[in-house]
Order: structure tokens, then C-alpha cells, then sequence
């Protein structure tokens, strides 16, 4: 995609996409596959020397969701950055930690 496109798109569509058929990424031959992607994101990872087994661009999807969440404690916010169909499928981003439950057992007693 060149940055003419991209500089078009973001003008164009100042609200993040949500339809089924919006597309981000637009190549010369029509709208990227998840697979694309993927494959971009492997070798800028490569480029950048932190590529390594496990990384990819679900695993990076996955961290977004999770920081988000974090952040802003709202699964249905979540739910639609990432287009899920069922809020259920959404809550794994959720899931509480070893570290979030000791930092609760620390605050309710004042402590830090």
C-alpha cells in the first residue's frame, strides 16, 4: 500500500472501520489477507532482529487486546477493535493474572 492510499484512507474514513467488508490494508491487487499480514509482520520482526518462535501478528493482536483491556476495563470495547461476532470470545483477553491477584490482596489490606 503506498502512503498516498494510506494518507487517502485515514482522510476518508476518520472513524475506525467495523462493517465486514471494510479493509485496512489495500495492495495493488485488492484488500490484504490475514496471511499477508502475518507475513509482513514476520519480516519486519526479522528486519528489526526480534523475530523469534512464537512471535507473529496474532501474538501482537493478542498483546494489544490485553493492554487495552487493561487500560480501559471494557470487554465491549474490546470486542469491537477486534470484530468479534460473541462477547464470549472476547473474554479470554481478560483473564486475570498471577500479578493482578496479588497486587488486590496487597491493596485491600493499604498495602503497597
Amino acid at each position: 500500500m503506498t502512503a498516498t492510499v494510506t494518507s487517502r484512507y485515514w482522510k476518508q474514513n476518520q472513524v475506525e472501520p467495523t462493517g465486514p467488508d471494510d479493509v485496512l490494508f489495500l495492495g495493488q491487487r485488492g484488500p490484504w489477507t490475514g496471511w499477508a499480514v502475518g507475513e509482513i509482520v514476520k519480516k519486519y520482526l526479522r528486519h528489526l532482529g526480534l523475530h523469534e518462535h512464537g512471535k507473529s501478528a496474532h501474538v501482537l493482536r493478542y498483546s494489544y487486546a490485553v493492554a487495552l483491556y487493561r487500560q480501559q476495563r471494557d470487554l465491549r470495547c474490546v470486542q469491537k477493535q477486534l470484530r468479534h461476532a460473541n462477547i464470549a470470545t472476547t473474554t479470554r483477553y481478560a483473564d486475570v493474572t498471577n500479578e493482578d491477584i496479588q497486587n488486590q490482596i496487597h491493596n485491600l489490606w493499604g498495602q503497597k
